[in-house]
């Protein structure tokens, strides 16, 4: 049994019936839930996390990501409606989905480090792409045992000038703040 704070609520469902042309009624949720993909890939600068996330019809201003996940990255979307049913006049029943969706992708630190690459996130055809750079946490010295840490002892990728998770800051990303990207990059 759930207990509602106010007691005139009621909890509903994000669906709406829709009439066939049969006379049939179909459920159709409304709730904004996108298709998600994360996969790793080889991208000539190393391996890169990419996670793909269906949103047809969300512009970049309804697009919000945070890198204040341990890990990963924390994306939130609020898609607007794209038809505002109570200013038309409806021929066919009106299927849309709507609402806002948050997901945080925080991935095993036992899979390596991820830092987003924030130049290489996208919006393209009704898909959000977001690069995450995997790297290899470095190891260093204080002080005297600065000298005791050989760089033979720390892996290639792992030396300084590469990124580590100590780079990674509390911040967040909108998409609309991005520069364009140049053609064919």
């Amino acid at each position: 049994c759930m207990r509602l704070s106010h007691e005139k609520a009621r909890v509903t469902t994000k669906t709406r019936g829709v009439i066939s042309p049969l006379g049939e009624i179909i459920a159709h949720d409304v709730s904004f839930d996108p298709i998600v993909n994360v996969f790793d890939k080889e991208n000539g600068n190393g391996m890169h996390r990419f996670i793909r996330i269906e949103c047809p019809g969300v512009v970049e201003e309804e697009i919000t990501c945070f890198d204040d996940v341990p890990n990963g990255v924390k994306v939130f979307i609020n898609k607007k409606p794209p038809i505002v049913e109570h200013a038309v006049h409806e021929v066919e029943p009106i299927r849309q989905t709507h609402g806002a969706w948050e997901r945080e992708f925080s991935f095993d630190q036992s899979e390596g480090c991820f830092k987003p690459c924030e130049d290489e996130t996208t919006l393209e055809h009704g898909v959000l792409t977001i690069v995450l750079k995997k790297t290899v946490p470095r190891k260093w010295g204080v002080g005297k045992a600065r000298n005791l840490i050989r760089r033979s002892d720390v892996p290639e990728s792992g030396r300084a000038g590469s990124p580590t998770a100590s780079e990674c800051t509390l911040k967040s990303w909108n998409l609309e703040a991005m520069p364009p990207r140049a053609a064919g990059a």
